[in-house]
């Protein structure tokens, strides 16, 4: 008779290890918790970028607070949160909240001046919210499969191309490596709102 080997996904693995422990009453390590909840991610949400950024102990377990990202860096990035209780709760979400969706900030709908938090946020944000004709051009000369969007949020930036100090903003930049001579267009809009500041652009070093 042949023998017939099963090899088990590792999430399943994942689960039967985390039970033993639980019948042991030993406690999975932070770290084997994060690995455990990324490879559940990875397994549910493929071709996404997960990015695991909150991680506290919670009655016993752990509350880990993940970024689920299609498009990441994109001009139009797609967020998720999702939140886990592990191994209290296994690998059942105990949250899931879209913040992007289509290129629009849905934490924004119907608010004049919403607070921009999250860097997919004021990717977003930087060109749907404002009229910027350098972007325009650059997506259509480009296209958005070849362009990478990056942002970061300063409470007091100084711009060295004009020395202007900023406050409370978010230094959005959109770069192409089909771009001529590595040109980098630089926006500066308001962490509350979203509304441009300023529009830079320069040539990468």
């Amino acid at each position: 008779m042949k023998k017939i080997y099963l090899i088990l996904p590792l999430v399943l693995i994942s689960i039967l290890y985390a039970g033993c422990l639980a019948q042991q009453g030993g406690k999975i390590t932070e770290e084997k918790a994060v690995e455990f909840v990324r490879e559940d991610l990875k397994n549910n949400h493929p071709g996404a970028d997960i990015d695991i950024y909150m991680v506290t102990p919670e009655d016993d377990s752990w509350k880990i607070i993940s970024k689920v990202i299609y498009g990441s860096h994109s001009p139009c990035p797609n967020l998720t949160i999702i939140v886990y209780n592990y191994p209290k709760f296994g690998f059942e979400p105990r949250e899931q909240n879209v913040i992007t969706d289509k290129c629009e900030v849905l934490s924004c709908r119907g608010i004049q001046n919403c607070k921009i938090t999250l860097e997919e946020e004021a990717i977003i944000a930087s060109h749907t919210f404002n009229n910027v004709p350098e972007v325009d051009i650059f997506r259509r000369t480009y296209g958005d499969s070849n362009i990478k969007v990056y942002a970061r949020p300063y409470s007091i930036y100084i711009e060295p191309k004009n020395n202007q100090t900023y406050t409370n903003v978010w230094v959005v930049e959109w770069t192409s490596p089909q771009a001529e001579a590595n040109r980098i267009i630089r926006l500066i809009i308001n962490q509350s709102g979203g509304k441009l500041i300023d529009t830079l652009i320069e040539q990468a070093p």
